[in-house]
């Protein structure tokens, strides 16, 4: 017996689902990178010793991180598409706020909310991925991911180094809130609503 081979529309769709999501690591990993390029304008500008500034940087991490383990169990409650578009949206508008912070407090409480954001979409972007595509693709797919990931670390160094130099360390933020708009309404459109939806309780001990 045959399997059913999928449609030309069906494997086309697939692409537009990697694009999406590769989209959106690639906001994510531009700002990553170029913030701590822009640390030595921040402490001019805000005036803020090395000692809190440093939190900028930290602070993103340290929340990021602690998302990173709890993307099933979000998953399990609102669905990957749905967490997929909070996280990038939350991501996107906080990258928006860090470009307009009035102080080195406002821009760490800014890049914690960046944290929240930016933690989920990694692990939710490769679980998108290991979705839409079937198991003989699925190696590609990813590997064409760490390309693209690898693609926006490289030039986010470029891009961030000359934007701190023609323009400020603010637009090391803001420089990411088009390519987070693009890819929000390609996901909303594109992604679709996956079938494992079963919740699962939260290992509190974990």
């Amino acid at each position: 017996m045959q399997t059913a081979q999928p449609s030309s529309e069906q494997a086309t769709h697939k692409w537009w689902i990697a694009v999406t999501v590769m989209l959106g690591m690639l906001t994510a990993t531009l700002s990553i990178t170029t913030v701590n390029l822009a640390i030595p304008k921040m402490m001019t500008s805000l005036r803020a010793d090395l000692d809190t500034i440093q939190w900028v940087v930290t602070a993103f991490m340290i929340v990021q991180t602690l998302l990173m383990p709890m993307v099933g169990w979000l998953t399990s409650l609102i669905g990957s598409r749905n967490l997929y578009l909070l996280s990038l949206g939350l991501f996107t508008l906080s990258s928006f706020l860090c470009s307009l912070a009035w102080s080195a407090q406002s821009l760490i409480l800014f890049r914690i909310v960046q944290g929240i954001g930016g933690g989920p979409l990694q692990p939710l972007s490769l679980a998108i991925l290991y979705e839409s595509f079937p198991p003989q693709q699925r190696g590609m797919a990813v590997g064409m991911f760490n390309v693209a990931t690898a693609f926006g670390l490289a030039i986010g160094r470029i891009v961030g180094g000359y934007l701190i130099e023609t323009e400020s360390w603010r637009a090391t933020f803001y420089v990411s809130v088009p390519f987070g708009v693009i890819g929000l309404l390609m996901a909303f459109l594109l992604i679709p609503r996956l079938t494992d939806q079963s919740r699962r309780p939260i290992d509190f001990l974990g």
